[in-house]
């Protein structure tokens, strides 16, 4: 290799170390901690109608919740089974955080081609589990067993700025387990 070579191999790494460095810096992620959220309100679905019995639709419940935390909050879903009949979308929230410690069973009965759970629009937004045993189970076995292999997908998040998603488990996907 000529010095001309090295010293043009040299200046790209360089290049590319600089460059890679200027992508990581800045904030990434939620603006404000969930505890903080939390000290703003925390609305517990359990008070909204849920219950963890994974018989009783906790899709309403979230939804509720989310009217009332979703521009400023935290939704709580408290460990336990819960079923989920109905998707959830939720949509153009700000500042507010769903804390996921629960199991999320999608119910048996055929699906169209939607999102269990969809976060669409907004801001400053946060799904997580604190015990690392939320999760949300898509039961996809049911159709693969049949060779189906389009169906529901687990979660969608589109169009939301500063955000994360951590802590929690997906499982087991009709199709697609998570769609960003």
């Amino acid at each position: 290799m000529t010095w001309s070579t090295s010293f043009l191999v040299a200046t790209s790494l360089l290049s590319i170390t600089n460059s890679v460095h200027a992508q990581l810096t800045g904030s990434v992620g939620p603006l404000t901690s969930a505890s903080d959220k939390a000290a703003v309100k925390t609305c517990n679905v359990l008070d909204y109608g849920a219950t963890s019995d994974n018989t009783t639709d906790v899709g309403q419940p979230i939804i509720d919740a989310f009217a009332d935390c979703g521009s400023g909050g935290l939704i709580y879903i408290p460990e336990g089974d819960y079923l989920l009949k109905n998707w959830v979308s939720l949509e153009n929230g700000s500042a507010w955080a769903i804390q996921l410690d629960g199991v999320l069973y999608r119910d048996s009965s055929p699906a169209s081609q939607s999102y269990m759970f969809a976060i669409t629009g907004g801001s400053d937004f946060e799904l997580f589990s604190s015990n690392a045993t939320g999760a949300i189970q898509g039961s996809g076995y049911l159709y693969h067993r049949d060779d189906t292999y389009t169906g529901p997908r687990i979660l969608h998040i589109s169009g939301v700025s500063d955000w994360s998603v951590h802590d929690l488990v997906l499982v087991d996907s009709p199709m697609f387990h998570f769609v960003i």
